[in-house]
């Protein structure tokens, strides 16, 4: 498995470059490269369908693990670039210590202003610690948009059940 930046476009680029014939996002995307170089959920849908019918997505299915993550978003007015962004650097360097094995990640939307949050890790406690240390170090920076406070309450509460959801299914697995 190989890791891309986030979009479509990113995830082809990679597929060209390691000759993959099999690529896709965690929103959903697939792409099916030797069938066609984009995006098509239609096609998606009919090629797992096959895979599942051929017995192969199950010898996948042990490799896979699911890690508790916290995610959201934050209504901003400008994007700066992120590197630029002192409070928010503070807070990444402190999390990546805390952090033991995981993942920290935060980007702007492409589409709407927005930034994008999520950590994901083992101890969902930690998880949880940290995602609020780096959400108070954005409101903390000139980018925010605290016009739009309850909107990233309502998210938060969003986040809830995405986790319940997610546990529910790992315990599945």
């Amino acid at each position: 498995m190989v890791r891309t930046e986030v979009g479509d476009h990113n995830v082809i680029s990679e597929m060209k470059k390691r000759k993959c014939s099999f690529g896709g996002e965690k929103c959903g995307h697939f792409i099916f490269y030797n069938k066609i170089p984009t995006g098509d959920g239609l096609l998606a849908s009919i090629e797992i369908l096959k895979l599942f019918k051929r017995g192969l997505i199950k010898r996948f299915m042990p490799k896979i693990y699911l890690l508790p993550q916290k995610r959201g978003n934050i209504k901003i007015t400008k994007k700066t670039p992120l590197e630029k962004l002192h409070f928010i650097q503070s807070a990444v360097k402190k999390a990546e210590n805390l952090l033991k094995e995981g993942r920290i990640m935060i980007r702007y939307s492409g589409t709407e202003d927005l930034i994008r949050v999520l950590v994901e890790g083992k101890n969902y406690k930690d998880i949880e610690k940290i995602f609020e240390m780096i959400t108070k170090s954005i409101k903390k920076e000139d980018i925010y948009d605290s016009s739009c406070d309850t909107c990233s309450r309502k998210i938060n509460k969003n986040i809830s059940i995405n986790r319940i959801k997610r546990q529910t299914t790992s315990e599945n697995l």
